[in-house]
């Protein structure tokens, strides 16, 4: 299947054939071609986002682009499985450009790594080794190094220029250049193996053994002057094609050295003095080549993402965000990047470039997405772009006695010692914050707060929204269902609500019930923004709601039935005591500076805080709470109480005595006969409202409200409230903490 190395070793590697459709799947790009899986050296699967790394050889390449990977993955080395086994402590280690030609090296007895590119064994700011390498190098603790490229890079200057950069990321650890001359019998180690069959073990060594020793304080113009001498004889011998190609790149090579004049002029000289070729000529060329060719480097692929719904392109900044730009702009950044626009000499590599941005780094998304740091990745099957991530602060061990107290004294409750409502506040936050740094996507309740005017309560979800990011938008027009348009939503991690003008009829609490459940429980949710169509994606999101505890102002949370009890914590809040100066713009600007700075050590405590085994739910980390006084005071405005009062004002007007009974159709038609009329047409206006209206009554009033079903109809029977008073079931039950079902 690849020439140089046996079936056995592919298989072993894990080396495939995937169609279309597989490699989409995989990285993203619908093309055929052998699929190459990365490892660590425990033989685990290289992990690159939210996904398992490789990279994928196409069957049919798009211009020069042989290899494609995950749109915003990092550079990994390839490790082939075996290269641990074949390896002696303390002797050599290869780096070589490529896959297939590692595993090449590995399997005649070389321990080799693959790099993709000449520089592929540091990312882009060349600091460090990649993990891979850095892990073998660590593991093997080689002599030396060998860094092997391929038999034109005595041609190429960019080959020459990673080589003494490799030299000074070692340090001390010997870099060589084992060389494959321009007459090789293949152009790589893969095909000189496949070609020579039993001689490639001598041949191989021999290469070893004159390879060139790089200097880490050398200059990488001399190295590529040195270089091109041992070739000199070889291009010299050259004639047709192969002369005409050769000749094409030692042009390159010598425009490549123009702010080195010294090397250039000797590699000048050497060409007119033994190549046969006039001053003049090669004068010319070169100086017609050093307009479009980059000092230092091949042309390097920029971290470009093409977004065809703005049409238009992002690139990084210097604070680690993506940023929008024009066609316009992105062609000056491909220029400085090595990029030819000469279309009078028929050389545009910038626009083969553009292309392939175009066709191979396109996306659906192009935004801030809340809970997920920038880069390309794949979600809900599409290709997806984060541009802004969360402003995550760390923990550091400290003292925060300003927050703790802060936190104590909106939530304690004297009148009901019994409820610790702090635990439940620091179980939630732990469980937030943790999930957010780790990158998970737990669920987690609503956290609603009710408590007096100016108790503090907008103050602790200022304080949620640094915790989770420093990112906060207002969800309750959408989950109310006063306007259908969510995107803005998907841009922070807080979804909070304070001070909304309430929808207080029953269907907009139930629609906001409903988005509740939404956003409390599924990982997957439609972003839909304005003029741009509908389409899926996984935030991580957190709601809170603060509101005042008058009656009026309680109607704004959703009748709380069986199906959203575990979906809501509902706390009660009192007046926290705050400094005497809070009211000037001064002190209040003191307080947050001090709360701020107390800040990381709260997120320490937060870290090693245990969450009470009474409280801990499998399904969102802690377990659901409802203050009681607040469920009452709920129970109280619900619809289905509602019903009941407009009942026993019609049965007080019709002067009914004892029980009424009937169907729900039946107990309407009462009620329209009566001035209660209106109110019963509006509290009962989508069908079937009655009968589940009577339906939670007898949950709530057994003694009171009680159904029985016939052959084809359901009867009610609804006892007068003087019947009942002895023995009446109390109308709230509030849940435990301990004893909460962990509905999983």
């Amino acid at each position: 299947m690849r020439p140089g190395i046996s079936n056995e070793t592919l298989t072993l590697a894990g080396v495939r054939l995937v169609t279309a459709d597989e490699a989409k799947a995989l990285c993203g790009l619908p093309q055929a071609g052998l699929w190459l899986p990365y490892r660590n050296l425990d033989g685990s699967a290289v992990r690159d986002g939210d996904k398992d790394y490789g990279r994928l050889r196409l069957d049919q390449p798009r211009g020069d682009m042989k290899y494609y990977q995950t749109g915003g993955t990092t550079v990994h080395a390839y490790l082939p499985p075996t290269v641990a086994d074949v390896a002696t402590v303390g002797g050599d280690l290869c780096v070589v450009e490529g896959e297939f030609k590692s595993l090449s090296l590995t399997e005649a007895g070389f321990p080799a790594v693959g790099i993709s590119g000449f520089y592929g064994f540091a990312p882009k700011d060349g600091k460090e080794m990649v993990s891979e390498l850095a892990a073998v190098v660590d593991r093997l603790k080689p002599a030396r190094i060998l860094f092997c490229g391929d038999s034109d890079t005595a041609l190429n200057y960019a080959f020459s220029h990673a080589a003494v950069r490799l030299a000074k990321l070692v340090d001390l650890l010997p870099v060589l250049l084992p060389r494959i001359s321009l007459n090789a019998p293949g152009k790589g180690v893969d095909d000189c193996r496949a070609a020579m069959n039993g001689t490639f073990l001598n041949w191989w060594q021999e290469r070893m053994a004159k390879a060139i020793w790089v200097k880490a304080d050398a200059e990488p113009a001399q190295l590529a002057v040195e270089l091109f001498e041992l070739e000199l004889d070889v291009i010299a011998d050259l004639t047709g094609a192969a002369r005409m190609k050769a000749e094409k790149r030692l042009v390159q090579l010598a425009a490549a050295l123009k702010n080195s004049p010294l090397p250039q002029e000797r590699l000048m000289t050497m060409v007119v003095k033994n190549l046969d070729i006039s001053r003049r000529g090669l004068n010319k060329a070169v100086a017609a080549m050093e307009k479009t060719v980059q000092n230092h480097a091949d042309p390097q692929p920029l971290d470009v993402v093409y977004d065809p719904a703005r049409k238009c392109y992002w690139i990084p900044n210097d604070r680690g965000e993506m940023i929008e730009i024009t066609e316009s702009a992105l062609t000056r950044h491909l220029g400085s990047a090595g990029f030819i626009n000469d279309r009078k000499n028929g050389n545009t590599t910038l626009d083969d470039e553009l292309n392939r941005i175009q066709c191979t780094r396109d996306v659906q998304y192009a935004g801030p997405l809340a809970g997920h740091g920038v880069g390309m990745q794949e979600m809900c099957g599409q290709r997806i772009l984060v541009t802004r991530p969360p402003r995550l602060l760390q923990p550091a061990p400290g003292e925060c006695p300003t927050l703790e107290q802060f936190i104590f004294d909106l939530f304690d409750d004297p009148d009901h010692p019994e409820f610790d409502q702090v635990q439940f506040v620091l179980s939630w936050l732990k469980v937030s914050y943790e999930s957010l740094r780790n990158g998970e996507l737990r669920p987690g309740q609503l956290l609603a707060i009710a408590g007096p005017r100016d108790c503090g309560k907008s103050l602790f979800q200022a304080l949620i929204t640094e915790i989770l990011g420093g990112r906060s938008a207002k969800p309750y027009r959408y989950m109310s269902g006063a306007t259908e348009f969510n995107g803005d939503l998907f841009a922070a991690e807080h979804l909070m609500i304070e001070d909304e003008v309430a929808f207080t009829d029953i269907r907009a609490r139930r629609h906001f019930g409903a988005r509740i459940k939404d956003f409390t429980v599924n990982a997957v949710q439609s972003c839909h923004a304005k003029n741009r169509p509908a389409l899926s994606l996984k935030p991580f999101w957190r709601n809170t709601i603060t509101l005042n505890d008058e009656p009026e102002n309680l109607l704004i949370l959703p009748p709380i039935d069986d199906s959203l009890e575990d979906k809501i914590i509902l706390l009660r809040a009192k007046k926290a005591r705050l400094p005497a100066d809070i009211g000037t713009a001064q002190g209040r600007r003191n307080y947050w500076a001090k709360l701020m700075s107390e800040l990381p050590a709260f997120l320490d405590l937060l870290v090693n805080y245990k969450i009470p085994a009474a409280l801990h739910s499998g399904r969102f980390g802690v377990k659901h709470f409802q203050h009681p006084a607040l469920m009452a005071a709920l129970s109280e405005l619900s619809p289905e109480e509602r019903l009941l009062a407009l009942i026993e004002t019609a049965m007080e007007e019709t002067e009914h005595v004892g029980k009424w009974c009937g169907t729900a159709t039946d107990l309407e038609r009462m009620l329209a006969e009566t001035k209660v009329a209106y109110e019963a047409r509006r509290l009962l206006d989508w069908n079937n409202a009655t009968g589940t209206y009577l339906g939670r009554l007898a949950k709530k009033h057994p003694n009171r409200v009680h159904a029985q079903r016939t052959n084809n109809t359901r009867q009610w029977t609804i006892y007068p409230a003087n019947w009942c008073m002895g023995d009446e079931v109390s109308p709230v039950i509030p849940p435990s903490p301990v004893t909460d079902p962990d509905l999983i």
